[in-house]
């Protein structure tokens, strides 16, 4: 029940925030295809600023896509390359 003694204040509400990375994921996708080293260089800049400005807002949009550019264009070919040379050496 309402107090009259006491003043009414409304819930304050909060706009959400969020911060998006999918337009600076599909720009480091195009710096992979001109070269691996400077993709690579991009994605881990873009990747630590995203994760340090993941407290500050609510959603970080693109977070994902980043992670996935690393795991297959960044750590991909040098797997690749690898199990590729001790294949190789196995015959």
């Amino acid at each position: 029940m309402y107090n009259q003694n006491y003043p009414y204040y409304p819930p304050s509400y909060r706009i959400p925030t969020y911060r998006d990375y999918t337009t600076a994921a599909t720009l480091i996708l195009l710096c992979y295809l001109c070269g691996w080293l400077p993709g690579l260089i991009f994605n881990c800049i873009k990747l630590m600023q995203a994760s340090l400005e993941s407290g500050e807002y609510d959603h970080v949009e693109g977070f994902g896509c980043l992670v996935a550019l690393l795991i297959v264009c960044g750590i991909g070919p040098v797997a690749l390359l690898a199990f590729a040379y001790f294949a190789l050496q196995a015959l």
